[in-house]
């Protein structure tokens, strides 16, 4: 009976975790932790240029700070394995390259021909995360597989149009007016945050009922407080940005709104990549 058992406790245990480690999956998960920087960080620098072109000076040294943080997740994205393979490093090296120059020549451009540069150039390394999800992962464990493809295809994504509401609202609220085409412009990005909000809540929990073992108590009050603070970012742009003909509202308290809730995003990220770099270490 105590033989039957420990034979019970076993197969339990792996299921929780692999049997063997796997060092791809834990270099993976280093990775896309320095992706996720680099797009957090290119996102404020882009908001915040925004901003400052827009007439709000004060942003000018937090540009500069995020900046750093640019070059340092760039850093360290070349410094891991996963920057070996060809197809990750020459998209890698490209996007890198561009955010260098780009930043150079930002403070003398148009916000508008600037928060595009930023904004396409997002595009293209949200593209590389999912070349990291398709690609990076082909030797991932199940469990992280299914995490690093919420990550790369709903977080990062999800995340970068917060960041655009963010960026784009807060140079209008510095201006103090809006024009018809960022009016449609917002309007459109409010429906991609509620469509992927939803997308990720359900599929989070899809994936931790299944693994709950893996998962921190907490993580439903993290999902619920993403949820919450979507729908009140919602509506203070669709109240203070959009419907209003004179637009009074505090440009860095609107800013720093979008910060919090990319902040939310960004823990559950980071739980997500937890996750898989524990089970990256199996039992042998």
């Amino acid at each position: 009976m105590r033989i039957l058992l420990l034979i019970t406790a076993l197969i339990f245990s792996l299921n929780a975790k692999s049997l063997f480690s796997n060092s791809d999956q834990a270099d993976n998960s280093k990775y896309i932790g320095a992706l996720k920087d680099l797009i957090i960080s290119t996102q404020k620098t882009r908001g915040l240029t925004n901003n400052y072109l827009n007439g709000n000076t004060t942003s000018m040294l937090l540009v500069y700070g995020n900046r750093k943080e640019m070059k340092k997740a760039i850093g360290t994205m070349e410094s891991l394995p996963l920057a070996s393979d060809p197809i990750i490093n020459n998209r890698a090296t490209n996007i890198s390259e561009s955010l260098i120059k780009l930043n150079r020549k930002a403070f003398k451009r148009d916000p508008a021909e600037v928060f595009e540069q930023y904004t396409e150039l997002i595009e293209q390394t949200l593209m590389l995360a999912q070349t990291v999800s398709k690609h990076g992962s082909k030797e991932l464990n199940p469990l992280g597989k299914k995490l690093s493809t919420v990550m790369m295809e709903v977080i990062l994504p999800l995340s970068e149009y917060v960041g655009q509401m963010r960026g784009m609202g807060s140079g209008i609220v510095a201006k103090g007016k809006i024009t018809k085409n960022q009016k449609a412009h917002m309007l459109a990005i409010i429906y991609e945050i509620e469509t992927l909000t939803s997308e990720l809540i359900m599929d989070i929990k899809i994936i931790a009922s299944s693994n709950k073992e893996n998962f921190s108590s907490n993580l439903d009050a993290k999902l619920s407080s993403i949820e919450e603070s979507s729908k009140n970012y919602i509506s203070l742009t669709n109240d203070e940005v959009i419907e209003k003909k004179e637009i009074a509202f505090d440009t860095d308290e609107y800013f720093n709104k979008g910060t919090d809730l990319i902040s939310l995003l960004i823990d559950v990220y980071n739980i997500n990549n937890k996750v898989i770099l524990d089970d990256s270490k199996g039992w042998i």
